[in-house]
């Protein structure tokens, strides 16, 4: 099949060094796709971190992409988009990247912005901020910056240690002062009865909600919600609408997350919004560490949707950004571009923003240049991952262990295999 002479697709993937601790678990890269679709005389971006699957995996998709860039029809965007789902319901994550790019191209052709063009009467949009587990153990030096951003929401991501966890959540709670709203994120890191215990503890520190708060299934989940009275709130424990709708089914959640990379972009999380809306479940609008036109699917869907919360800002996470100007929050808040389309210049290539240091800013690789040493070093990323995360698991895994892990190794790890 022959490319459409007015249409072509680019696809840049982007690999950035963290170091953030979630639950049981390490991560240690992010990795992003970036997509270009260039149609007569506009180009429509999306990105999309990528959310359970390493770079690697992505080249698996070659094929498929090649088959969407030259069936798309971008004159009727809800058929792209439609088109887009199909092909792509396997990787969300990837449809993300492309669902954002042809957004943007119906933006750019009706003149509006994407928000405007989703319904939006506002542009600014107020963000809670997140803590991983090791900003939270020294919050005298994480709440200032964030403070000075006037921030009043805090998402605190947990270590799945119930008597250490709420110890660092009270010395945060002093530090942060209580008009301050704080809620936590437990990655599915407690048994439920790890979490009845905790329960009590986070209702006297001013916490109502708490994220995926156990492993289990809908149903101790929904048991652990009436117990408790804590508003439970619902992210990678639901990855279909088949999901969405047991759990509405057995009283498991009060708030879903739609993170647009787990569910697909924002014509899926439009349905996802709409089963919500309809069983009375709220919902709040996740980020992982987007950049670029994924913080900006986000927040242009925020201003549209106005959420229970909103979660940003990506490029603060990473330290970096592929697009200008980078939303920037002034008294809790981010203003949104009215200009047609994200309202963006975008980049292909990294640039450093005022943020965490970083050793290094790896380069984004084009996909038609992917080649076997780099698809091998990907695996060998992946494997580091996956041993790191067993250790720690299993509580062998300190600070001088890890050294030495990664001194033995020399391969930073993969990160995509992690809820977020």
């Amino acid at each position: 099949m022959t490319a459409c002479p007015q249409n072509r697709v680019d696809w840049w993937l982007l690999t950035v060094p963290i170091d953030e601790r979630i639950a049981r678990t390490r991560i240690r890269y992010s990795h992003h796709l970036l997509a270009r679709i260039r149609a007569r005389d506009h180009d429509g971006w999306g990105a999309a971190p990528l959310y359970a699957r390493a770079p690697h995996q992505v080249r698996g998709l070659r094929p498929i992409l090649e088959e969407l860039a030259s069936s798309l029809d971008v004159a009727r965007p809800a058929d792209a988009r439609a088109r887009c789902a199909a092909l792509l319901a396997a990787a969300p994550d990837v449809g993300n990247a492309v669902d954002g790019a042809l957004w943007e191209l119906e933006a750019i052709q009706a003149g509006c912005s994407v928000a405007a063009l989703l319904g939006a009467t506002v542009t600014s949009v107020p963000v809670t901020e997140q803590l991983f587990a090791a900003a939270v153990a020294r919050p005298e030096e994480a709440w200032p910056p964030i403070r000075e951003r006037g921030t009043r929401a805090l998402k605190v991501k947990v270590c799945g240690d119930p008597e250490q966890d709420l110890r660092l959540l009270r010395r945060l709670r002093r530090v942060v002062g209580g008009e301050t709203r704080l809620r936590i994120d437990a990655n599915r890191g407690y048994s439920p009865e790890q979490a009845r215990r905790l329960a009590d503890g986070l209702e006297r520190l001013g916490i109502a909600e708490w994220e995926e708060p156990a492993a289990g299934d809908f149903e101790q989940i929904a048991q652990l919600r009436e117990q408790t009275g804590l508003r439970v709130i619902l992210d990678e424990s639901v990855r279909s609408r088949a999901q969405l709708e047991d759990a509405i089914a057995c009283n498991a959640l009060d708030v879903l997350n739609l993170k647009l990379s787990r569910l697909g972009g924002i014509t899926a999380a439009l349905e996802y919004r709409g089963l919500c809306g309809a069983a009375g479940v709220d919902v709040l609008l996740g980020c992982n560490e987007d950049v670029g036109p994924g913080m900006a699917a986000v927040l242009h869907a925020a201003a549209a949707w106005r959420p229970f919360e909103t979660e940003g800002v990506g490029w603060l996470r990473l330290g970096l950004d592929v697009a200008s100007p980078s939303p920037v929050v002034v008294d809790g808040c981010v203003e949104i571009s009215s200009r047609p389309g994200w309202g963006l210049t975008v980049e292909p290539r990294t640039h450093g923003r005022a943020g965490p240091a970083r050793r290094r800013l790896p380069q984004p690789v084009h996909i038609s240049s992917w080649s076997r040493p780099y698809a091998a070093l990907s695996v060998a990323r992946q494997q580091h991952q996956r041993a790191c995360n067993a250790w720690l698991r299993a509580g062998r895994l300190g600070r001088r262990t890890v050294d030495v892990a990664q001194q033995a190794l020399r391969v930073p790890a993969s990160s995509q295999e992690v809820p977020r």
